[in-house]
């Protein structure tokens, strides 16, 4: 697939809209934005890479090292912004060639866990989806103590 019609890549060009609340966060190598409302319960992310590039294997030497701190610092963000107790981890680029992992909150009340959790179907509001984002947003703002 070529970048031109790779849909992640149109949208980090501008050319479809992001999902609710536009990007929390990005950089030189990642954006992450909140998951379609209606496929995705509230503070569920997507951590898209900047490069088109399918997975680990063809990652880049940037990407790989960036990985691990980046998402250091959105799964704290994300337990702040949520109350979530845990966050799930998902990547397989089953609908989109293009490296992305799903980063789903998981509270401790859910009947649910790992696997049968991460299948269940979900959803929420766009403003649902929009208030997380704006509370995950604010959990990753620089604090006065970082340097």
């Amino acid at each position: 697939m070529s970048t031109a019609d790779c849909y992640i890549c149109r949208k980090l060009r501008g050319e479809i809209a992001p999902p609710p609340g536009g990007y929390l966060w990005e950089d030189k190598s990642w954006a992450v934005c909140h998951a379609p409302a209606d496929i995705a319960g509230a503070g569920t992310l997507i951590l898209e890479s900047r490069q088109h590039f399918l997975d680990l294997e063809d990652m880049p030497t940037d990407e790989r090292a960036s990985l691990g701190p980046v998402l250091g610092r959105l799964y704290p963000a994300i337990r702040r912004g949520t109350g979530a107790e845990r966050v799930y981890l998902l990547s397989t680029m089953g609908g989109v060639a293009h490296f992305h992992a799903w980063l789903v909150p998981w509270w401790a009340d859910s009947a649910l866990r790992g696997p049968e959790y991460l299948a269940a179907e979900r959803s929420c509001s766009v403003a649902e989806a929009i208030a997380a984002s704006q509370r995950i947003r604010a959990a990753l703002a620089p604090t006065d103590r970082e340097p």
